[in-house]
């Protein structure tokens, strides 16, 4: 059992050990497939095409960033960065477009403080803390604008399945909820039994196959310098 004490620094490298070698478990589980194996899958001809973010693309993403006080290895506060928006905005946006054209991420923007913070039951066992990642507000703001591009670009195409509820505009997990419920009354209706299977998948998005990942990227139009 991992344990929380020591000073400061052991105390950092044992949570760092910890929440790396958690992952790296559960991925070992979850990835013995082949990624190479072909599955039927949603493909789209269609390559997205990159236009150049716009100096008011860059001002509106930033308008839409959260006002939280926390920030990056930078020290750079969301606050900070709306208050003089009209000034980062030119360079950001030369930036971020040679960014995207040169297939690169910065190195800087990738680098995160991880935060352990406490959920529940016995506070000196590491497995009742979670990490929460801290990135630099710039590299939201990159998010938030490619995230804009692509989901327009997959909406246009009609890539995702009707069932599916989460990160979509104009939908959220109450509407998988009626759906289900909906589902299951004209089931009984007829007399039929009903059976479902909820799955909760620990640490999902740590643990998902980057390989399987670039693929279905490249299957639903994300090509060239983008992908890279």
């Amino acid at each position: 059992m991992y344990r929380v004490d020591g000073n400061e620094k052991i105390l950092a490298n044992e949570f760092n050990n910890y929440f790396c070698s958690i992952v790296a478990k559960l991925s070992d589980k979850s990835q013995n497939a082949d990624p190479t194996d072909d599955y039927p899958e949603c493909k789209v001809s269609n390559s997205f095409g990159f236009i150049d973010f716009t100096v008011p693309d860059i001002c509106e993403a930033i308008s839409g960033v959260a006002n939280k006080e926390s920030s990056g290895r930078d020290g750079i506060t969301a606050k900070i960065v709306k208050e003089q928006k009209y000034l980062l905005a030119p360079p950001l946006t030369k930036l971020f477009n040679l960014s995207i054209k040169k297939g690169i991420f910065p190195e800087a923007l990738k680098t995160a403080i991880v935060v352990p913070v406490y959920k529940s039951g016995d506070k000196m066992h590491m497995t009742n803390y979670r990490p929460i990642a801290l990135l630099s507000v710039f590299s939201k703001i990159f998010e938030t604008l490619i995230k804009k591009r692509v989901l327009s670009f997959l909406l246009q195409y009609e890539y995702f399945s009707e069932k599916q509820f989460g990160f979509l505009p104009g939908k959220c997990t109450d509407d998988a909820l009626v759906d289900q419920i909906t589902e299951i009354c004209g089931v009984l209706e007829e007399k039929k039994m009903v059976a479902a299977v909820y799955l909760d998948i620990s640490k999902a998005f740590d643990t998902v196959d980057h390989r399987v990942l670039l693929r279905k990227l490249e299957n639903c139009g994300i090509r060239s310098f983008l992908l890279q």
